[in-house]
């Protein structure tokens, strides 16, 4: 017995305790949700993906939901689940930061908000400003401009 396997035996399909509406999880929604985590999806997506609530998705993966995948193999619904989000995690790793001239920015996004990655990046800049030059910035750098040259301003006020 693996460990993806249920040894409660609880019939997933089904209303176990009788109490409340029967659960939407099944063999096929539960495919789909794995799918769409390899894929990289990010928790609310693999909901979407599977047409429920995300607090649903979280609620299958408390319960010991088991599914049959597509070669008839019980395993278990959080297990499966988790490696498949890790597979995503990989994919968004390897191939969605590689800077071969394509735009990373996409999968950068995904890593910080589904997988709680964080920009640590810095970069130091250094520059004489000419303040008759004037210069174009795309409004993601006004910020930054504007904060190195405040910067830039109190140091040469206190020497």
């Amino acid at each position: 017995m693996n460990e993806d396997t249920n040894p409660s035996g609880i019939d997933n399909g089904t209303n176990p305790g009788g109490v409340g509406r029967p659960s939407k999880f099944g063999d096929e929604k539960a495919c789909t949700a794995i799918e769409a985590a390899k894929e990289g999806k990010s928790k609310a997506g693999c909901a979407r993906a599977v047409g429920v609530d995300k607090s649903t998705l979280h609620y299958w993966l408390e319960q010991s939901y088991t599914f049959r995948d597509s070669t008839g193999q019980e395993r278990r619904f959080s297990n499966a689940y988790m490696r498949a989000r890790a597979e995503g995690e990989s994919k968004l790793i390897q191939g969605g930061l590689k800077d071969d001239g394509i735009d990373t920015s996409m999968a950068k996004f995904l890593l910080a908000t589904s997988f709680s990655y964080k920009n640590t990046e810095s970069r130091e800049i250094r520059a004489d400003i000419d303040r008759r030059t004037r210069y174009n910035l795309s409004d993601e750098n006004k910020h930054t401009a504007l904060e190195l040259i405040k910067e830039m301003q109190k140091r040469q006020s206190v020497d």
